[in-house]
């Protein structure tokens, strides 16, 4: 029976609320020639926008079109909808009027954000639009958990056959480190001007595993990036070094790993597909090598003057910074600046030697070149200069063209002596 009231109710409601509705069912009250059947929209703020200035988050959005009585800002860890905003912490309730709000977060946070209108009486509009009223995209903290430094509370190196094992704790996890071996003990920075990269990832807390070459004692050190870069490194034995070398048996030297594919490969051989025959050499007069001569040598004297060294905007003017930022300064602000080109290029180059950021490596390397073509080198110049052609674009082209022209001027020095 409740059935058969219920659907029979239905069934009243249904031509009510239809759009086809016949207005002579409705009250006398809404039988009106201008009768709007549209439905006011949901009082939801629009382009909600976020922003973060190291630590402090700044929400702002634009009001609804219809009054709200007021607004309540939701956090989470994962993107609020209507399905989790339930779970959602809610920060705080504003007045209609409000169409900003800003917090501060822990460094390494991440959150999600909502914005929901209320009624006058305080309860929540529980719609929500991704990206209307809902962020898409957390909002992550400057003060990343990645500036966090690692500390290392154990790291053991042991053999096994013909590979050394090592193991390791730090205290942040998924943090870029830097494994170093030398064949001596790790007790300041300047020991890693001898040492070699063995590798850099990420750390998984997985065992890293090496090959080295058997019957030669190796240490090993493992250091945070992030303080490589900073400048500010220890060496503790037990923590992130060991003092006590390992050593493969030399019985294995025979044993040795399959050897890695070179890093460059051989130049292909000189290919004659079309079968093309070599042109006869052309023998000019004596008058006319003369004139082409002189024709060249009155071009080197044009080209050849003095050129200035150039230093980047970031080694000019005052400066606050410290770590390898720093350093670098120092050795342009000495050496390469007074052009003591040979001591600025053994400056660079141990500069270079410990792992750098992509920007400082390239204007070192830039500096590097320059050292080398005034000190009469410039096919080292060049080389420095290529491999930097694509962060440092336009002035490595100018200094490659610089190096070109010096080593065509030595060459024809040299022939003409």
């Amino acid at each position: 029976m409740k059935k058969i009231v219920m659907l029979t109710y239905i069934a009243l409601l249904v031509p009510l609320f239809s759009q086809e509705a016949d207005p002579s069912i409705l009250p006398d009250d809404a039988r009106t020639e201008d009768f709007d059947r549209t439905v006011p929209p949901a009082p939801v703020v629009t382009d909600l926008r976020a922003s973060i200035s190291e630590t402090v988050v700044s929400l702002s959005w634009n009001s609804p079109p219809t009054p709200a009585g007021g607004f309540v800002i939701l956090r989470s860890d994962k993107p609020i909808s209507s399905i989790s905003w339930f779970s959602a912490e809610q920060r705080a309730r504003l007045s209609p009027d409000s169409t900003e709000w800003s917090e501060a977060i822990e460094p390494g946070e991440s959150w999600y954000y909502a914005v929901l209108s209320t009624n006058p009486d305080g309860g929540e509009f529980g719609l929500f639009i991704p990206a209307g009223n809902s962020l898409l995209i957390p909002v992550a903290s400057g003060g990343s958990a990645a500036q966090v430094p690692a500390v290392f509370s154990s790291f053991d190196v042991m053999t096994r056959n013909e590979s050394v094992i090592i193991t390791w704790k730090a205290s942040v996890p998924g943090k870029q480190l830097v494994l170093y071996r030398s064949t001596a003990p790790f007790t300041g920075i300047s020991d890693l001007a001898q040492a070699v990269v063995v590798g850099s990832f990420i750390d998984t807390n997985m065992p890293f595993v090496d090959y080295p070459v058997p019957g030669i004692p190796f240490f090993y050190a493992m250091l945070d990036e992030d303080l490589l870069r900073s400048g500010a490194i220890s060496f503790l034995d037990g923590s992130n070094t060991n003092r006590i070398p390992v050593e493969i048996p030399v019985l294995y030297i025979g044993l040795s790993r399959k050897p890695l594919p070179a890093v460059r490969p051989m130049p292909l051989p000189w290919l004659n597909p079309s079968q093309s025959l070599a042109r006869e050499k052309i023998v000019f007069s004596t008058a006319t090598e003369r004139m082409i001569r002189e024709i060249a040598e009155m071009a080197d004297r044009q080209k050849i003057k003095a050129r200035m060294p150039y230093v980047f905007p970031a080694e000019k003017g005052p400066f606050q910074g410290a770590g390898e930022e720093l350093a670098l300064r120092k050795i342009i602000e000495t050496s390469f600046i007074q052009s003591n080109w040979e001591d600025a290029c053994a400056e660079i180059e141990t500069f270079l030697s410990i792992r750098r950021s992509p920007e400082v490596a390239s204007r070192a390397r830039f500096y590097l070149g320059q050292a080398h073509y005034y000190s009469g080198r410039p096919e080292k110049a060049l080389l420095e200069f290529l491999l930097i052609r694509e962060s440092v674009y336009e002035k490595s082209q100018e200094w490659i063209q610089y190096s070109l022209e010096l080593m065509a001027s030595s060459s024809r020095n040299t022939a003409a002596r």
